[in-house]
């Protein structure tokens, strides 16, 4: 597949995904921007879950993230992959600065700056409507992606691009699941590449080689798998025929993008329980 053909399924199902996410937070929530961000919900330690209620619980791994940073005042940043800007805005209200933000979506992009113009941030936080595989001409204190990379069609590409775009001592922030080595070649992982329409999906070393390759020394990595709740196995495999088989029926293309997102996320859960993949908190700075 070419890239422009990749980038633009890409496209169609991060659009019919954020219509999806923002249809369910008005069902659940009672509003349409009840949180700003995509990524998966975590169970909190108990001690914080009044602090991280309802939506605000998506926000606890971005607030790791940015204790993990230690980034200084004032910082300038790219969020790679930024969906609806719920990182970007999280983290400028705490630290100030500036920041950019990239996204494939259409969707994404126009909440995102509408966010901005209501909340009169519009020359702290752009939005732009491109890849994180295009050049980068901007140079950042720090660089973020929650959830994106895995979408990359070229890892080292992404990564060499991410790297160049960081400032001497600037910091790469990544928060992905990323499977173990041994998952290479599990139904589960062909599964989820199957529905996500992924490139691949790197495993735990070639991050360390990527990061290595571009000169990123690790300082910070934590696992989080423990606070993502999968369901049970026999729920799991009851909502995949049912996907399937709805999916065999619809005839447009979004509603499909939207089922098979579900049928890879039931995939990425079994490989969870088998203990294949892990959520990882990492931040790697550059040397020079």
């Amino acid at each position: 597949m070419t890239a422009g053909a990749y980038e633009q399924r890409l496209t169609g199902l991060y659009d019919w995904l954020s219509r999806f996410n923002l249809l369910m937070n008005v069902v659940t929530f009672g509003r349409a921007r009840a949180d700003l961000t995509m990524h998966k919900t975590l169970q909190v330690p108990r001690e914080l879950e009044e602090q991280y209620a309802g939506p605000d619980r998506r926000l606890y791994i971005n607030d790791r993230a940015l204790e993990a940073a230690n980034l200084p005042p004032e910082p300038r940043v790219l969020d790679a992959g930024c969906g609806f800007g719920g990182t970007i805005f999280r983290w400028q209200r705490r630290l100030g600065g500036a920041f950019d933000g990239f996204t494939l979506s259409r969707v994404q992009w126009r909440l995102a700056c509408r966010e901005a113009r209501r909340r009169a941030l519009e020359s702290k936080c752009r939005f732009y409507l491109r890849s994180y595989d295009d050049p980068i001409e901007e140079r950042y204190d720090a660089v973020v992606s929650i959830e994106s990379l895995v979408h990359s069609q070229s890892f080292p590409h992404t990564l060499r691009n991410l790297a160049q775009a960081l400032k001497p001592q600037g910091k790469l922030v990544m928060v992905e699941d990323i499977p173990l080595d041994a998952a290479e070649g599990d139904p589960d992982l062909q599964l989820m590449r199957q529905h996500w329409g992924l490139a691949t999906v790197p495993a735990a070393s070639s991050y360390r080689a990527a990061l290595a390759a571009n000169g990123l020394r690790v300082v910070h990595d934590v696992d989080y798998s423990e606070g993502f709740r999968t369901m049970a196995p026999r729920r799991i495999a009851q909502l995949e025929h049912r996907y399937l088989r709805i999916h065999a029926m619809l005839p447009l293309a979004g509603p499909r993008f939207v089922l098979s997102a579900f049928l890879g996320g039931l995939a990425l859960e079994r490989l969870y329980q088998k203990k294949l993949v892990q959520y990882r908190l990492l931040v790697a700075q550059r040397e020079n």
